[in-house]
């Protein structure tokens, strides 16, 4: 049976919690593979691939799809789902303030060691360092990846408004448990199962040896990893569980950094457009995303 809903991100703003809450329900299918990257990398090997590799150990589950927030950012995705899964399949968005969605992104790529800059240097060069390649566009779009309405916008192309849902990141952060329950309806499967919401997902970690550090995710090491990875274990939920397991050893949660004034400021004045057209097209109040402090 073939995924009959997707959350397409945004990247650095829950997906990850909620993949995690929504897997312990009875009647919810999600691949042990968190982020399938299919549509971005794979759909020329077709729907029986996609539903064979990931959705093999399906039983009775009412609900089947995935979680990948590279979905909601590349421009080519939105047709791919359409032509492979068609017009009634079920739409996601988890949106997070740009501001502080850009400055999680950039923390995230400095500790894994993809950015050398200053948060300012990084976005101020961003639009020159995303065209150098597809490992650049990925990982050092910090800017880019907030213009919310742009990517919305290119969903509505193939889908309607009434099979997409939208969950804004500060208030599933307050609220997990009614916006799950908002969600479980969207979905149309039973809202009143007991679900362990008290996920923290994704915390801010640094590494404990450079060493392993740098196997896992250097831009000079990572590819010939992931070939001799893929060649002596052809499973990738296997490969997945490995890495987290190497990350739960090597690395330490440390403390939270924040955006500075200044540079929120300058961003506003870069997203206020978009966000301006995001409220209309969602019908909801994100004025407090433009007030650094109410960040």
């Amino acid at each position: 049976m073939k995924p009959n809903f997707i959350c397409v991100g945004a990247q650095k703003s829950g997906t990850t919690t909620l993949h995690d809450i929504l897997q312990q329900h009875y009647d919810i299918y999600l691949p042990k593979q968190k982020e399938t990257k299919f549509f971005k990398n794979d759909f020329h090997k077709g729907l029986e691939f996609y539903v064979n590799e990931y959705f093999d150990e399906v039983t009775n589950e009412k609900i089947i799809g995935e979680i990948d927030p590279e979905y909601m950012f590349y421009e080519d995705v939105p047709k791919k789902i359409y032509d492979l899964l068609g017009i009634d399949i079920k739409i996601i968005f988890l949106l997070r303030n740009p501001m502080t969605r850009a400055y999680s992104h950039y923390l995230m790529s400095k500790r894994r060691g993809y950015d050398r800059l200053s948060f300012e240097e990084a976005i101020s060069t961003e639009e020159q360092r995303i065209n150098q390649g597809d490992f650049e566009k990925n990982h050092l779009s910090y800017k880019t990846r907030g213009l919310y309405y742009q990517q919305i916008s290119r969903y509505l192309k193939y889908f309607s408004h009434e099979n997409m849902k939208v969950v804004l990141f500060e208030e599933f952060i307050k609220n997990p448990k009614e916006l799950i329950k908002e969600i479980l309806d969207f979905l149309g499967v039973n809202r009143n199962v007991p679900l362990n919401y008290n996920q923290k997902s994704n915390k801010a970690i640094a590494p404990k040896s450079t060493f392993l550090w740098s196997l896992i995710y250097r831009k000079e090491f990572f590819p010939r990893i992931k070939i001799i990875l893929k060649k002596l274990i052809p499973f990738p939920e296997i490969r997945t569980m490995i890495v987290k397991i190497i990350e739960k050893h090597n690395f330490k949660e440390i403390p939270g950094e924040h955006i500075n004034k200044e540079t929120f400021c300058e961003l506003s004045l870069y997203y206020k457009e978009d966000i301006l057209k995001l409220e209309g097209l969602i019908k909801r109040d994100l004025s407090y995303w433009l007030d650094f402090d109410k960040i």
